[in-house]
C-alpha cells in the first residue's frame, strides 16, 4: 500500500470513528477498537473522541498520549499498557477497567470514575484526579501516584498495594476503609488533610490519635 492509500484508508477510518462515535452496538465498538488500535499503529492524529462508546472495548497497548476523552465510556475495557498520558480524561467513565502498567502521567483525570477498576502499575505522576472516584479500586502492585492531586477525591475502600505516594495531594481526598498499609512514602501530614475513619488501614509507621470531637492528630 503506498503512501496516498494509507492517507485515504486513515482519512476514511477517521470519518468512520466519528460517525459511530456514540453507537453502544457491541459489534460497532469491537469496529471502533479496531479503527483505534490501527490509527494509533499508524501514529495518525486522533480526531475529538469525546463522549465516545468504548464500554468492554480491548484497547491493549493503544497510544492515547494527549488524546481529549472527556466524558467518554470506558467501562469495563481492556486497557493494559495503554498510553493515557497527557491527556484529557475530565470526567472519563471507567468503572472496573483493565488499566494495568497504563501510562496516565500528568494527564486530567479531574471527576472520572475508576471504580472498581485495576490500576497495578499505572503511571499516574503529576497527574490530576480532583474530584475523582476510585471506591474499592484496586491499585495494584507499584502504581505511581508521586506529586498526584487527589483534592476532594473518593477512594473508600481502595486496595493500595505498594502503590507510591510521594507528595501527593490528599487535602479532603476520601480515605475511609482503604487499605494504605503497604505504601510507600506516604507522610502523616498528607493524611492530616484527608478524610478517614477507624475502618482506614495505615502503614505501620503513621499513628493516629483519635479524639473526643471525632477530630484526629496524625503523627510519625
Amino acid at each position: 500500500m503506498d503512501r496516498t492509500e494509507d492517507k485515504e484508508k486513515t482519512y476514511l477510518f477517521k470519518k468512520e470513528l466519528e460517525e459511530r462515535r456514540l453507537e453502544k452496538e457491541p459489534e460497532s465498538v469491537n469496529r471502533k477498537a479496531e479503527i483505534i488500535l490501527y490509527l494509533s499503529k499508524v501514529k495518525a492524529k486522533f480526531p475529538s473522541l469525546e463522549n465516545i462508546e468504548l464500554s468492554r472495548a480491548d484497547l491493549c497497548g493503544v497510544d492515547f498520549n494527549g488524546i481529549d476523552l472527556d466524558t467518554a465510556n470506558l467501562n469495563e475495557a481492556l486497557l493494559i499498557g495503554a498510553d493515557l498520558s497527557q491527556a484529557y480524561l475530565v470526567n472519563l467513565n471507567c468503572r472496573k477497567a483493565n488499566l494495568g502498567g497504563a501510562n496516565m502521567f500528568g494527564s486530567n483525570i479531574d471527576g472520572a470514575d475508576l471504580s472498581g477498576s485495576n490500576l497495578a502499575k499505572v503511571d499516574f505522576s503529576e497527574a490530576s484526579l480532583c474530584g475523582a472516584i476510585l471506591v474499592g479500586a484496586d491499585i495494584g502492585a507499584r502504581a505511581d501516584f508521586s506529586e498526584t492531586d487527589f483534592s476532594g477525591a473518593n477512594l473508600q475502600g481502595a486496595i493500595m498495594k505498594t502503590g507510591r505516594f510521594m507528595n501527593a495531594v490528599l487535602e479532603k481526598t476520601d480515605l475511609r476503609g482503604a487499605d494504605l498499609r503497604l505504601t510507600e512514602e506516604l507522610r502523616a501530614e498528607q493524611i492530616q488533610c484527608a478524610i478517614i475513619d477507624s475502618k482506614t488501614m495505615l502503614p505501620s509507621y503513621i499513628k493516629i490519635q483519635w479524639n473526643q470531637d471525632g477530630t484526629f492528630e496524625c503523627t510519625e
